[in-house]
């Protein structure tokens, strides 16, 4: 992006550059999260740069980021400079604000948050407005990347609530269930808002967060204790979502059925329960019932052929989980 910028100025509420604060769980993970998230709420999308912790492209409206499992903020850009003297805003302001700095992984050590905030602070000031830390009309950031420092106002500050309701908390615990991060971020990889269909479901984590973002679920598991529990975790949850008992491996779904699927088959000594081919045999159904174009999400212990895009998750020291994503195409 080239440096002192003033074009996304009033970018308005519709669109223009935007700066997503992104979580540093996989930051490869939470980029492909924003791009899905704009595809599956039909906005245009077209990303400007990629700095430790940061994401700048040109989407909006903010709100349908909401959704997004892996963020913590989404900024419109006011501007972009090499020092806080060289900013300008180009508002008008009447109303009270707040400014806060913060220094991203790697992010530049001659600035100093607090200095910063003061000088961006004084030019809003100039600009109209009234400093008020405690609640604010409109609030305003100030990140210190590895080279440049963007100011934009905060339109979103991600509720990140739902992460803390670990799978052992719910009504039905089974090991090896999906944590609702991850849950999150395949199902909005899935570009998920239409019939989602996740076979193997296991604890009901992914439906969980498919209902969450507005997808109707559709769940089915071979264990008739799963489906059951499914059923309590996500009525727990306050949503609904259609569980049967079946197997995976010959889904018993019509052709062209969904317009998602999401899964994260058992391993190990559970894989048992389906036969080694769960796999690709799964993988087939689900490609068979899914509409073309749309998106099937598969966490495996392995990287799976053929995938479109794929994301490396460390769990623990003798697991990995990979995030392979698939399209279905025309």
């Amino acid at each position: 992006m080239e440096r002192g910028s003033r074009e996304p100025r009033e970018s308005g509420e519709c669109g223009g550059t935007y700066v997503f604060e992104l979580s540093g769980e996989n930051e490869e993970l939470a980029a492909a999260e924003v791009r899905a998230v704009a595809e599956a709420e039909g906005l245009p999308f077209e990303p400007v740069a990629r700095y430790p912790g940061l994401l700048l492209a040109e989407t909006g409206p903010a709100e349908p980021f909401r959704r997004l499992g892996t963020g913590h903020r989404v900024l419109r850009l006011v501007d972009s400079v090499e020092r806080p003297e060289e900013f300008e805003t180009g508002l008008e302001l009447s109303e009270s604000f707040s400014v806060r700095a913060k220094r991203m992984r790697g992010g530049r050590r001659d600035l100093s948050p607090i200095d910063v905030e003061r000088e961006i602070g004084s030019v809003l000031v100039d600009a109209g407005g009234t400093v008020d830390l405690e609640s604010p009309e409109r609030k305003f950031r100030a990140v210190l990347s590895r080279e440049e420092l963007f100011v934009g106002e905060e339109l979103l500050e991600l509720d990140r609530s739902f992460a803390g309701k670990r799978p052992h908390q719910r009504p039905f615990f089974h090991p090896g269930a999906v944590e609702p991060v991850t849950a999150r971020a395949m199902v909005n990889l899935a570009r998920a808002g239409g019939d989602l269909l996740n076979p193997m479901c296991g604890n009901g984590s992914l439906l969980i967060e498919a209902a969450k973002v507005g997808a109707k679920p559709f769940g089915l598991d071979a264990d008739p204790a799963m489906v059951n529990g499914t059923l309590l975790n996500v009525e727990e949850e306050g949503f609904a979502a259609a569980v049967v008992t079946g197997d995976a491996r010959s889904l018993p779904f019509r052709d062209d059925r969904f317009d998602s699927a999401v899964a994260d088959p058992p391993y190990g000594r559970s894989v048992k329960v389906y036969g080694e081919d769960v796999y690709g045999r799964s993988m087939e159904g689900m490609e068979r019932v899914l509409r073309p174009g749309g998106y099937m999400v598969v966490a495996a212990p392995r990287p799976l052929d053929g995938a479109d895009e794929r994301y490396e998750q460390r769990v623990h020291r003798s697991l990995t989980r990979y995030v392979n994503v698939f399209r279905c195409h025309e």
